[in-house]
C-alpha cells in the first residue's frame, strides 16, 4: 500500500503544518513516510503545498507527478491539481469552493465544510484541522488517536494555546465522515 497525498492551498492556511502532522502520525504508526513541502516566496498568500507519501514498504522516490489524494484548501489548488489525481483517487476540498470538473468518474470527491466548522468555533485559521480530521475518517490511512497525540507533541511552543481548539476541530472533521470508506 502506497498513498501519495498532496495538500495544497495558500501560505497562512497551515498547509505545511498539516503535512508535518500527517507525516509524524504515519511514522508513529510504523509506516514509511516522505514529505516534500514547497511554498512561494510570499510569507502569506502565496502558494503552499506538501506532498506526503505514506507506504507499508520502502518508498522509491519522494516526488511524484500524480497523486492518489488531493486535499485542496483553496480555488487555486483545486484548479491546478485536480488533473493530477490518479484513477480511483480522492479529492477532498473545502465546501466553500466550487465543485471541480472531473473527467474520470472513478475519482471520488468529498466536500468538507472546513471553513464553516472553523468559523463556528471562532477559529478562523482552523479549517486545516477540520480537513485533517476529515482526511483521517475518509481514508483510514492514519488513526484519529495518533493524529491527536501528534498534534499535541508537534505544535510549536508559540502556538500551545491552540492545541485544544485544534483537537476539537480535528474531531469535528472526523465525525463528518466517520462512517465513510475512502
Amino acid at each position: 500500500m502506497e498513498s501519495r497525498v498532496l495538500i495544497a492551498g495558500s501560505g497562512g492556511q497551515g498547509i505545511i503544518f498539516m503535512g508535518e502532522i500527517l507525516s509524524w502520525t504515519a511514522m508513529l504508526e510504523a509506516k514509511e513516510v516522505t514529505s516534500f513541502p514547497s511554498y512561494g516566496v510570499e510569507k502569506i498568500g502565496g502558494f503552499a503545498r506538501c506532498l506526503v507519501i505514506i507506504s507499508d514498504e520502502m518508498i522509491g522516490s519522494p516526488v511524484s507527478d500524480v497523486v492518489d489524494i488531493l486535499i485542496a484548501m483553496n480555488k487555486w489548488a483545486l484548479e491546478k491539481f485536480t488533473q493530477k489525481v490518479e484513477t480511483q483517487g480522492l479529492i477532498i476540498y473545502d465546501s466553500v469552493l466550487k465543485t471541480p470538473e472531473i473527467q474520470d468518474s472513478s475519482i471520488r470527491t468529498y466536500r468538507v465544510p472546513a471553513s464553516e466548522k472553523a468559523l463556528c468555533h471562532n477559529a478562523l485559521k482552523g479549517s486545516n484541522m477540520v480537513m485533517l480530521g476529515a482526511f483521517s475518517a475518509i481514508t483510514k490511512l492514519v488513526k484519529l488517536k495518533t493524529l491527536l497525540h501528534v498534534l499535541e507533541v508537534r505544535t510549536p511552543e508559540h502556538r500551545i494555546d491552540s492545541i485544544e481548539i485544534n483537537k476539537r476541530l480535528i474531531k469535528e472533521g472526523y465525525k463528518l465522515f466517520e462512517d465513510k470508506k475512502g
